[in-house]
């Protein structure tokens, strides 16, 4: 009987630990994707601004399931205080059962794009919404508020449109 509930308590371990998050109820597997891509963003030559990272969860593929947007800001080194900001957009990848839920098996970056930079176009990483197959960004542009409108093409691909 010890056996037994000692097996039951380490399964329910290596599930929570599969489940786990990053403290803000971020999946592991979604935090270790977004890191990724903020290197490839970053070079040799930046870093990425840690606290600034924003995420946001829509459905771009219609199936229920709530897919990852994020915001980037990504500064360069040295003292030129330069940023550039990227918004990114990942498809969770299908279900698996998981005891008696259900849970990503993991993310699947489409596309990400740069919105803004220092010295320009300003976006505010608090506001996103996406309808019709178009994420709108609020922006600040030399002290005009005017949205940005990203499509998301049949292809995964972002291209930025003229309101």
């Amino acid at each position: 009987m010890k056996k037994l509930l000692l097996l039951a308590l380490l399964s329910v371990c290596v599930d929570a630990r599969a489940q786990a998050s990053d403290g803000a109820g971020l999946p592991i597997l979604l935090e270790g994707q977004a890191d990724r891509v903020a290197e490839l963003m970053s070079g040799a030559h930046a870093r990425e601004f840690r606290t600034a990272r924003r995420y946001h969860f829509v459905d771009v593929d219609g199936d229920g399931v709530p897919d990852p947007a994020v915001f980037f800001a990504i500064e360069g080194l040295g003292a030129s205080n330069r940023h550039d900001l990227f918004f990114a957009v990942f498809r969770t990848e299908p279900l698996v059962p998981a005891g008696q839920r259900l849970r990503p098996s993991g993310y699947r970056l489409l596309d990400f794009t740069l919105v803004g930079s220092r010295g320009g176009r300003q976006i505010d990483f608090e506001k996103l919404s996406f309808a019709n197959g178009v994420f709108t960004l609020q922006a600040d542009a030399a002290g005009a508020k005017t949205p940005v409108l990203l499509r998301l093409g049949s292809d995964g691909r972002l291209a930025e449109v003229k309101p």
